[in-house]
């Protein structure tokens, strides 16, 4: 690959970086973060080595193994997110303060070592299927990580939780659909009487539950708390989770029949029509040149008019705007 690929590369990475170091110190003090997955049909998030040895090499060997009792400090290490964050950098730079090299996939990949050995006990017991190993071997040997067949699953970060819910949330996993933080709100009703006898201060008390009024209309419940740490339940999605989808859909289709979005999506096809193209063997100053100019002014307009769009269309449809122009996913009917 030429030069001015990998120039390209780091100029990406490092607005990751950037944007990365951004969301760590804009991220509300004395909070936390669950890490979550949504939908895919499996019961259980499977780490990867590559992901567990950078956890504890960051953590200063404070988390060690993955069991049933701290899965959950897992999902809440703060180095977890920083690693969430980092799930999207292609490659990495020293002068970056970047150790290692691609932190996207962190759950369940085959990394190309364990395949190695895996297909080379093959090889010794087929050996009429020596060449096709030998050729799968050497391009195992050519990328970090073999994940043909192999999901990440879509994970979710519930960011900014009060650090005093920390020991009282459950997660509940939905095998078919995905998970579901839930917090224990009597436990922490039942702490603040606690407190009030010790203390006998009603402003106290008045002041706490306050506070955790506003925190359970931020995190709100639909399941009753079970004292499992996290979960497994071979259910179909709940209904109070079905009904919310149901009048969301209501909420996208009436946004999808109004005349305003009408002329939205036409402008967001024109501009997506209208991107230009390079031209056929244009030599790399000539490419330069292009992207600086015409390709410019054509995201100086497709920026403009991301601004113009409400945000109520952007979260209802999760339209997102990128090199190639303004995407609106909107959701099934």
């Amino acid at each position: 690959m030429s030069d001015n690929f990998y120039q390209e590369l780091d100029k990406a990475n490092y607005k990751i970086i950037e944007n990365n170091k951004k969301k760590l110190s804009d991220k509300s003090p004395n909070t936390f973060c669950i890490l979550y997955r949504e939908d895919k049909e499996n019961y259980k998030i499977q780490y990867s080595k590559y992901f567990l040895e950078e956890l504890v090499k960051r953590s200063n060997n404070s988390i060690t193994d993955i069991t049933d009792n701290n899965e959950i400090d897992v999902r809440i290490s703060n180095y977890t997110y920083e690693m969430y964050l980092e799930r999207s950098l292609h490659n990495t730079r020293d002068e970056l303060n970047e150790t290692r090299v691609d932190l996207r996939r962190f759950l369940a990949p085959e990394c190309s070592a364990e395949k190695i050995r895996e297909l080379t006990e093959r090889k010794n017991q087929l050996q009429n299927e020596l060449r096709t190993i030998f050729v799968e071997i050497q391009g195992l040997n050519e990328r970090p990580y073999v994940h043909e067949h192999r999901d990440e699953f879509n994970l979710k970060m519930l960011e900014n939780v009060p650090n005093y819910m920390k020991d009282s949330f459950n997660i509940i996993n939905y095998p078919k659909w995905g998970e579901v933080i839930e917090f224990d709100y009597d436990k922490l009703k039942a702490r603040m009487l606690d407190d009030y006898m010790k203390t006998g201060s009603k402003d106290t008390l008045a002041e706490s539950y306050k506070i955790l009024l506003q925190d359970m209309e931020k995190f709100p419940n639909l399941y009753s708390i079970k004292n499992n740490r996290i979960l497994e339940i071979s259910k179909e999605m709940p209904y109070e989770i079905m009904e919310k989808n149901r009048l969301h859909r209501e909420y996208c289709f009436q946004l999808l029949q109004s005349r305003e979005y009408t002329g939205i999506a036409l402008r967001i096809y024109d501009l997506r029509e209208s991107r230009p193209i390079p031209a056929d063997n244009i030599t790399p100053e000539q490419f330069e040149e292009w992207r600086s100019t015409v390709l410019k002014e054509w995201e100086v307009l497709a920026k403009e008019l991301w601004d113009t769009i409400p945000e109520k269309y952007k979260t209802a449809f999760n339209m997102r705007l990128d090199s190639s122009g303004i995407h609106s996913f909107a959701i099934h009917m």
